[in-house]
């Protein structure tokens, strides 16, 4: 049983881009003049984006870096967009009274983040591991989590059903 996490979560990373520019270029590029609940807004939509799993150059932004210190809602979504650069679901629910609910997309965005963390951190995954850490409720909902990080290249591995390993 192996798995491989293909990217790491500190590195720039788009499933659909194959250039050698970043996958945030634009959004990079909007974060230049977007202040306030516009850089929020934005902040939003990278977070929705299916193809974008990586957020460090838009977190070095600085109005990205400015919501720290704006509003309450604004402050929640910098602190959101630090969870999916480098946290889990475990420290999204922990803090989630304070961030606000996800969409159904953002939650099994930041699932699969919390996958690839996990595989960094270990060679073979258990599923009971695997669903206590993301909270999913079913062996057939983790195992078409995984595959979809399979196909959406985040991660190689294999499914063994009968040993409940990833």
């Amino acid at each position: 049983f192996f798995f491989s996490p293909l990217a790491s979560r500190r590195h720039a990373m788009s499933v659909a881009a194959d250039t050698s520019a970043s996958p945030l270029t634009a959004e990079c590029a909007l974060a230049k003049s977007a202040k306030g609940a516009a850089c929020v807004q934005l902040v939003g939509q990278v977070l929705d984006n299916p193809s974008l799993y990586v957020f460090g150059e838009l977190l070095d932004m600085p109005n990205v870096q400015a919501l720290a210190d704006g509003p309450p809602a604004h402050a929640a979504a910098y602190e959101l967009l630090k969870i999916f650069a480098y946290g889990t679901w475990k420290d999204y629910t922990a803090r989630a009274a304070q961030l606000g609910q996800l969409s159904a997309a953002q939650a099994t965005k930041l699932k699969k983040l919390s996958v690839v963390s996990l595989a960094a951190a270990s060679k073979s995954l258990p599923y009971d591991t695997l669903l206590s850490e993301l909270e999913i409720g079913s062996v057939r909902e983790l195992e078409n989590l995984l595959i979809e990080c399979v196909y959406g290249e985040l991660l190689s591995g294999k499914l063994d059903q009968q040993a409940r390993v990833f």
